[in-house]
């Protein structure tokens, strides 16, 4: 089965780093309209990546399907198997959450793409494969540096009143990945995640950020799904976070700040509890990709 998993892993990242932004080539516009134009497509992008991978998620949620179960994190009961009224109401109020955040975005966007965003909307500079590549992991870098840095910050006694109500979830559900305050969806994910691009100015094509914006919601929805599914990309790739890692965080609410690397984890030893825990078996699942 090791092989197989890895096999479906490794078609997701030729999906999204290769065949995603072909797609995007053919689906491009004859003559996209300037900074409305850019605006727009990129909540477009968010919002049907945020539908296709909740809608995924949603299907093992509703059936319950026993082989899927093996592979929940944590312990506890899911949110609407707890109390079926709180889950109700907090389920509403995610709903609602995320559409103030979409018009948050949009509104900022448009400001932001008067003053500091130069990014190509031309099709004669279509992105190769290889800048596409390159671009993703400079702006993975500049993302995660970022959000570990604001993450650990609004884990601080003065700030941590922006970010308790992401915490309202101990058991994390893929919908949950973006509840937060205003204050912490600016400076906690649309920054960090639009840092990369800001910095690229010209240098990057919208088809770049598309995709990229597309492989961030993914990752966070899947980070915040409470399944560890052995087939999901990430948990082929070294010094990657997966929803195991980020799980702890919310179960404990202490540690794992990383967004897409643990290194800056490693380097401040902010992942050490997990770490002791997951050697000793006390927490986390089996790794099925090192099983014999």
């Amino acid at each position: 089965m090791r092989i197989f998993y890895r096999l479906i892993a490794l078609t997701q990242l030729l999906f999204l780093l290769i065949i995603l932004p072909e797609i995007f080539k053919l689906i491009y516009p004859s003559e996209p309209q300037g900074k409305l134009f850019y605006v727009f497509s990129l909540q477009f992008v968010h919002l049907i990546t945020w539908l296709i991978v909740n809608g995924y998620y949603c299907i093992f949620y509703k059936l319950q399907i026993p082989f899927a179960e093996q592979f929940k994190i944590e312990k506890l009961n899911w949110p609407w198997q707890q109390n079926q009224e709180e889950w109700i109401a907090i389920r509403n109020k995610t709903i609602l959450n995320f559409v103030q955040h979409i018009i948050t975005g949009t509104l900022l966007a448009l400001v932001l793409s008067f003053i500091v965003i130069k990014t190509r909307l031309d099709r004669d500079s279509f992105p190769s494969i290889q800048e596409v590549f390159s671009q993703i992991i400079f702006n993975g870098i500049c993302e995660d540096i970022l959000f570990y840095t604001t993450h650990r910050l609004l884990h601080t006694p003065s700030l941590y009143k922006f970010h308790k109500q992401h915490h309202e979830y101990n058991v994390t559900i893929s919908i949950s990945a973006e509840y937060s305050t205003e204050l912490e969806y600016l400076l906690g994910n649309v920054i960090p995640a639009m840092a990369g691009p800001t910095i690229l100015g010209s240098r990057v094509h919208i088809i770049t950020t598309w995709t990229w914006i597309a492989l961030r919601i993914a990752k966070t929805l899947q980070a915040h799904s409470g399944y560890k599914f052995p087939w999901d990309a990430v948990t082929q790739l070294p010094y990657i976070t997966d929803s195991e890692y980020h799980s702890f965080h919310h179960s404990y609410n202490q540690g794992n700040y990383g967004s897409l690397y643990r290194i800056w984890d490693y380097i401040f030893n902010t992942n050490i509890e997990y770490n002791k825990l997951k050697k000793s078996g006390k927490y986390g699942l089996i790794d099925i990709n090192k099983q014999s």
